[in-house]
């Protein structure tokens, strides 16, 4: 009888550790997991796309139509996302009426007066204030012709136009 009891008193006692113990695991566990989850999305979210670390993105810039579906396909892709690239301001015009907001037709790489390729970017409705210069070489205003380094969120695409629209984030004179 008195194994009986130790039995019945070791079976009784285990159960309730047991169960006190899983309830604040499974409580912390699925916090942990989901902030986890969250800190690994956060970083991917705002890594800025390069031509070193996207192949997707150097092979848009490097496409010699700018209606080239590749183009389409990574800005559906990346909206929202920020990208990082040389460029330069093929084209300079005021914004209808307005003699302080322009739109800047932006190329990739160095500007040419003969040739041009690649995605058509453009910043729609800035001032020069509004591109955010950056650097040590700010210029008052700045020109077609003008290479720069660009910081910028995709915003959308047009098949119509052929425009990829921007938002600049920094731009700095190279």
């Amino acid at each position: 009888e008195d194994e009986e009891e130790e039995t019945e008193e070791i079976s009784e006692a285990p159960t309730p550790e047991p169960t006190a113990e899983i309830v604040p695991t499974e409580e912390v566990t699925p916090t942990e997991q989901v902030q986890s989850a969250e800190e690994n999305q956060t970083p991917i979210e705002q890594e800025i796309i390069t031509i070193e670390n996207n192949e997707e993105f150097l092979a848009a810039l490097n496409v010699k139509d700018p209606g080239d579906p590749i183009i389409k396909a990574f800005a559906q892709k990346y909206a929202g996302r920020t990208i990082e690239f040389d460029g330069n301001i093929a084209y300079k015009s005021d914004h209808g009426d307005y003699t302080t907001r322009y739109d800047f037709l932006i190329y990739p790489w160095d500007y040419s007066e003969i040739s041009a390729s690649g995605p058509t970017f453009q910043f729609k409705d800035y001032s020069v204030f509004d591109l955010n210069l950056i650097g040590d070489n700010i210029p008052d205003s700045i020109q077609a012709g003008n290479n720069l380094h660009i910081v910028a969120s995709v915003e959308s695409y047009d098949e119509n136009s052929q425009l990829f629209q921007l938002d600049p984030i920094s731009t700095e004179i190279r």
